[in-house]
């Protein structure tokens, strides 16, 4: 299973604010950027309930996403709003 890596030079405190500046430098719209860090907000949330107090962004999986996939699918979201959450956390990753 692959491991997610995350970015040298981030420590785990400092990931939120490091998302958020490479969302703004992107060119997004505040609505986007709100929106992105909103649904990694409802991730963490998500995954701390099933996993740890604190994630470590080190630990994150694919199977995780595809877990968090299936949790927002059997919320009844709509397909456009797993999507954009999906899409979120991809950015979020890369």
């Amino acid at each position: 299973m692959r491991k997610i890596r995350r970015p040298s030079g981030i420590e785990s405190g400092d990931w939120l604010i490091a998302f958020d500046a490479s969302l703004r430098s992107a060119d997004l719209s505040p609505r986007t950027v709100t929106g992105y860090l909103q649904d990694l907000a409802a991730f963490v949330r998500w995954y701390r309930a099933l996993r740890l107090p604190e994630p470590e962004l080190s630990e994150i999986s694919s199977m995780d996403l595809i877990a968090y996939r299936q949790h927002l699918i059997g919320l009844r979201r709509k397909p456009a709003t797993v999507n954009r959450c999906i899409q979120a956390l991809r950015r979020f990753c890369r």
